[in-house]
């Protein structure tokens, strides 16, 4: 028991690459420091509509929807567990984002009391760890986890949270958000409070592991550009400002995104490149997404 560790656990997975497409939820309740209750529930999106990327990696289809009711029908048995509740999720900025946007679609008056981030707070925790992603703490902890479905890694993420309070004795979340701040970069190798942020920053963030990229053959002025994703990650010498970039690639039909999805299809790579960004290029393109990534020696091209 620990009295005072009272959150509830949430995981979301979405239909497409929009906030709004939520097709499950699974909840966890905890009170004290133990769980209480579990929840789950299928979500018909709208628009019905379901990526096959997504699919592929929840297994959930449209068919096993199309009987579901929508979110805005689904929200008065979902309100009483979320409404003016402390929210934890592993990488709450998706989660709690998903949340809002589709409260905010079905014009539904919503509001949090608190929220934690496990996912960034884990290297504060578990500076030995070299990933922070879900199945990868869970196997630290020997934390049972079916990825991907929603309620088994609401129940991870809860039980992250509980062993993270346990380890330093934290009675609430506020007390876990003071020695584990969530808002920082994913670093590691320096305990809490030793530092300015500014300073911590500079002297520990670790650099992307480029090794396991699979770089495009292709040439930059070959492709075709309207249409396609791209995001840009690092900075670049030919273009200090990165906004020029962006704004060169945009003039010609192509749509920008900030972060890396199943529907990204290129990437143009800088120097001191975001690591969680390569680290998600590589997962997709091991599990056969075609993204095309090109290092700044290409953008010469452009």
């Amino acid at each position: 028991m620990q009295p005072g560790l009272n959150f509830t656990a949430i995981d979301f997975e979405t239909a497409t690459a929009a906030r709004t497409s939520a097709c499950s939820l699974g909840l966890v309740v905890v009170r004290n420091g133990q769980i209480v209750e579990t929840k789950s529930w299928l979500i018909k999106p709208e628009p019905f509509e379901m990526n096959f990327f997504n699919e592929r990696i929840h297994g959930i289809s449209l068919a096993m929807l199309k009987d579901q009711q929508n979110f805005g029908t689904l929200w008065p048995e979902m309100e009483p567990y979320l409404t003016n509740q402390t929210l934890v999720a592993h990488n709450a900025s998706f989660d709690i984002d998903v949340l809002h946007k589709i409260t905010k679609q079905f014009r539904i008056n919503f509001r949090t009391k608190d929220q934690f981030c496990t996912y960034t707070s884990c290297s504060w925790c578990w500076p030995e760890l070299d990933r922070f992603k879900l199945d990868h703490v869970s196997r630290f902890l020997n934390i049972d986890l079916k990825h991907h479905d929603a309620l088994s890694d609401a129940i991870a993420s809860a039980r992250i949270a509980i062993a993270m309070a346990l380890k330093i004795e934290a009675k609430d979340i506020r007390t876990l958000k003071k020695a584990f701040p969530s808002k920082l970069p994913r670093v590691s190798n320096r305990p809490p409070g030793s530092g300015s942020k500014k300073t911590f920053w500079q002297a520990t963030s670790a650099p992307a592991d480029l090794s396991e990229l699979q770089y495009s053959g292709a040439g930059l002025q070959q492709l075709q550009w309207k249409g396609k994703r791209f995001c840009v990650t690092g900075t670049f010498k030919q273009f200090p400002d990165r906004d020029h970039l962006v704004e060169r690639l945009v003039s010609r039909g192509a749509i920008r995104q900030s972060y890396i999805s199943p529907k990204t299809q290129i990437v143009l790579l800088g120097e001191n490149a975001g690591p969680a960004k390569v680290r998600k290029i590589v997962e997709f393109q091991k599990s056969g997404i075609p993204i095309l990534v090109f290092p700044e020696s290409h953008c010469q091209d452009l």
